[in-house]
């Protein structure tokens, strides 16, 4: 009888330090520096794009041309939000709204469908997934710091 409920505790406990799985989204996952990224066998993505998510909801959005000779940073806030407003841990509908500074153009949202420790992806909301739309509709990130 021990043994089951040192074997329940230790489960339990892991269980409790795993945090978000692989299924899951955390929103502690999204703060960091991310680089989009493609299969380069698919899609050619020339140029740089990274995006820099601090925990006070703003973000920068870092983009150069291939050689360098033309770069840009734009900051603004960002929104997570899910069914139910809670994001600790969430596996599901959840999107992220980036409204840039001094824009009339901004509130872009997207349903992040994959957001791991390393990889995130995101699906622009009212569209449906395709390679054609990959870099515009579908996003693509890996951690870059």
């Amino acid at each position: 009888m021990k043994k089951i409920s040192k074997i329940s505790l230790l489960i339990i406990a892991i269980l409790a330090l795993a945090g978000c799985t692989k299924s899951q989204v955390c929103e502690a996952n999204i703060l960091g520096t991310w680089g989009e990224s493609y299969d380069t066998t698919k899609f050619a993505f020339d140029g740089v794009l990274r995006y820099t998510f601090d925990d006070g909801n703003t973000y920068s959005l870092y983009t150069s041309n291939p050689d360098g000779s033309s770069q840009n940073t734009i900051t603004g806030n960002y929104v997570l939000a899910s069914k139910g407003n809670y994001i600790q841990k969430f596996t599901g509908d959840v999107t992220i709204t980036l409204n840039q500074e001094n824009s009339d153009d901004s509130n872009a949202t997207y349903v992040i469908v994959k957001l791991t420790s390393d990889e995130m992806a995101w699906q622009k909301v009212g569209t449906t997934y395709s390679e054609g739309t990959w870099g515009s509709d579908y996003r693509h990130f890996v951690r870059v710091k």
